[in-house]
């Protein structure tokens, strides 16, 4: 053999064997590294469970050498201001034992009880999801802190529901929590209105009370996460709706699309998906700072045959197209 043929062999090997060292170190990024995921509610709970599942299902593919933890603050069932302090707090002692590379926060209790008074501008790297309020709110964002907003689509119910309605008053239905009184003005503002009648209810009674109360004083009804009300019953809440709905309703919450008219949720695989690619460029080098903070964008829409069916509400074909979801049992 030639020199000449060596040389060319001899610089492929080279080359080769450098793509292989790049690649090797390139993985190397992740060996070791550490992921903790803040739920701010409860394992049963869907909106959080799929984000959840999302990020991890997205580590186990692209990096399956982060190690990753689950830590839940239940701040959806437990509603005081003293056990939020109390849940925060453990967080905040679970992220200072472990040291995580990178932490995701979902939903509005872990930056309010975690990242906001603990962690701000510190050397830990957070990504926040599902955020309802402003994020100025929790001095969002900082120089270790991005995310993606929770923006809802109630402008486009709205719109849908008004076609329906037989008038303009429109009511607003949910649970007694804080995040709910939260959104209550924030759907306002995004509607570009006032809710001519509120009501916020504690338990499964009260709300087929207000339920009741409420179709009565408006022409069109929101419903937002009622069903995390204490005592909730899906399918007594189900019939019960079927026999007593008597004006629109919508909601902008996924957990509700079986109980109204026309529902267009936020896609919470979304928000874990952001997540997750934004967590895995921090956990490779990147700071958050360099990361912009995003708004949610997919909407899906299901709509309710057998309400409509009730309420004498006949659906356009474009709009059942557009539908992806069509309830019809």
């Amino acid at each position: 053999m030639n020199m000449k043929k060596i040389s060319v062999i001899a610089a492929f090997l080279i080359y080769f064997f450098c793509l292989l060292f790049t690649s090797i170190c390139a993985d190397s990024l992740s060996v070791n590294k550490r992921l903790l995921i803040i739920n701010s509610y409860h394992k049963g709970y869907e909106w959080s469970d799929v984000i959840t599942n999302v990020i991890i299902a997205y580590f186990n593919k692209h990096a399956p050498e982060v190690n990753i933890k689950v830590a839940y603050m239940d701040t959806k069932r437990n509603n005081s201001e003293k056990f939020a302090q109390i849940a925060g707090l453990k967080i905040k002692k679970l992220i200072e034992s472990w040291k995580p590379d990178a932490v995701v926060a979902s939903d509005d209790g872990a930056s309010k009880y975690v990242i906001s008074p603990y962690f701000l501008n510190s050397g830990i790297p957070f990504v926040f999801c599902g955020l309802n309020d402003d994020p100025a709110t929790y001095g969002f964002p900082g120089k270790n802190v991005t995310g993606i907003c929770e923006s809802d689509l109630v402008e486009s119910v709205y719109n849908h529901l008004i076609k329906y309605a037989r008038g303009k008053k429109i009511g607003y239905l949910t649970a007694d929590k804080d995040t709910q009184h939260v959104m209550a003005e924030i759907n306002e503002k995004q509607m570009g209105r006032k809710f001519d009648k509120i009501y916020f209810v504690k338990n499964f009674e009260d709300w087929k009370k207000y339920f009741l109360i409420i179709q009565n004083e408006v022409d069109m009804l929101f419903m937002q996460d009622t069903c995390v009300v204490n005592d909730w019953d899906r399918e007594k809440a189900k019939e019960f709706v079927q026999k007593h709905t008597k004006i629109p309703t919508g909601a902008t919450a996924d957990v509700m699309r079986e109980y109204v008219l026309v529902c267009i949720y936020k896609s919470s695989r979304e928000h874990g998906l952001w997540a997750a690619e934004a967590a895995l460029k921090i956990i490779k080098g990147t700071s958050p700072a360099d990361i912009p903070v995003a708004v949610n964008k997919e909407g899906h829409l299901v709509l309710n045959l057998k309400l409509a069916d009730k309420l004498n509400i006949v659906f356009s074909p474009t709009m059942l197209r557009a539908a992806e979801e069509i309830i019809k049992e």
